[in-house]
């Protein structure tokens, strides 16, 4: 018994091979511990087929600047088509209208026509002549004249002495310059100035309201010309306001 006992103290079932060693109920233990079988888990999507249709948005972007770029493209020739045809629109509307000015004339221009002048009355020798608010002017007469020992006309030449009466019909006194404000002009409008002679004697001066003053004026002419014009002028160089005809 104590030998038995001495044996059994020296076996260890774990030193036996697996193979050889079994535990009779080792298959019912593990069948019975094992788990019962469960329903597959849901696998999640692969990566790669996640990023798969990359590719084909790159593709739809670059279709998509080619087409923009072409619809820009266009938009630039369309633009640049429509201003060549603005700048020549002009030439043919010039050429259009020059035709049509010359066809119509009276109807296509519009000529500004200038302020109405007073219209010019010859005056008789010897009647006062009213010019204006301010002066009445009488021509008493004309005549030619060779000069005297102190003042002679050049050869060719001859004086027309016009003898003036000069009235100031205004209420205050006026300064007459009958050099610069009477004129005399042959028949071609060629004008004469006054000339300073020493047997003429002009009527300026002030004058006072309602006075007036007579006096001559002497003019170098071509002994050829015989037809003049008399004008009175407000201002000097200003519009003609009256006219008498001169003959000598």
């Amino acid at each position: 018994m104590q030998g038995m006992r001495k044996i059994m103290s020296h076996y260890d079932p774990s030193q036996l091979p697996q193979s050889q060693w079994r535990h009779p109920n080792a298959q019912i233990q593990t069948e019975w511990q094992q788990p019962p079988p469960q329903p597959p888990l849901p696998q999640p999507p692969i990566y790669q087929q996640s990023i798969q249709p990359g590719p084909p948005k790159k593709k739809a972007r670059n279709g998509l600047w080619i087409t923009t770029g072409a619809v820009v493209a266009m938009l630039a020739l369309l633009g640049f088509a429509i201003a060549v045809q603005n700048n020549l629109r002009p030439a043919t509307t010039t050429l259009s209208s020059s035709s049509e000015h010359r066809q119509q004339p009276a109807q296509s221009q519009t000529v500004n026509k200038p302020s109405p002048q007073p219209t010019l009355v010859i005056h008789a020798i010897g009647k006062p002549v009213a010019i204006d608010s301010t002066w009445t002017i009488m021509v008493n007469g004309v005549k030619a004249s060779s000069g005297d020992p102190f003042s002679r006309p050049e050869a060719g030449n001859v004086y027309i002495v016009v003898d003036v009466t000069v009235k100031n019909t205004s209420k205050h006194y006026q300064d007459m310059l009958s050099g610069n404000q009477l004129v005399l002009k042959d028949s071609v409008g060629q004008q004469y100035g006054e000339a300073i002679t020493d047997f003429a004697t002009p009527p300026d001066g002030s004058i006072k309201p309602g006075g007036s003053q007579r006096g001559q004026l002497a003019y170098e002419i071509p002994v050829t010309k015989h037809a003049f014009f008399y004008y009175f002028q407000a201002d000097s160089g200003g519009t003609d306001l009256t006219e008498w005809v001169l003959n000598v």
